[in-house]
């Protein structure tokens, strides 16, 4: 199970389907924030996301793993999955990852 948590929406990808639930921060009222205990506590009241939902079927087009590839590449002068242009867009989506919070976090309302 491949779980990718958001800011703004969660996907999933149970190997069969992928399954991605989000919302635009821009279509949200932002709360304000109170420190203090709340009176009169409740659950359940009537705030709600403008969740959207897409659901997706995998569809893998071939069925070898990494390192059959890399047998491959090595052994028997076969063509590269993971080429070194794919790696350095990982490698850009890991740094973007890195930056903190604080920097990327959406404007809910805006």
């Amino acid at each position: 199970m491949l779980l990718i948590l958001g800011s703004c929406g969660t996907l999933t990808c149970d190997g069969g389907t992928t399954t991605i639930r989000y919302f635009d921060p821009k279509k949200v009222k932002e709360f304000p924030v109170d420190t203090r205990p709340p009176e009169g506590r409740r659950y359940g009241n009537a705030d709600r996301l403008p969740w959207r939902e897409k659901i997706m079927k995998v569809e893998s087009r071939d069925k070898t793993t990494f390192y059959d590839n890399v047998y491959a590449v090595l052994r028997e002068r076969g063509k590269r999955v993971v080429t070194p242009e794919s790696v350095i867009e990982v490698l850009k989506v890991l740094d973007r990852a890195r930056v903190p919070v604080k920097t990327w976090r959406p404007k809910y309302g805006g």
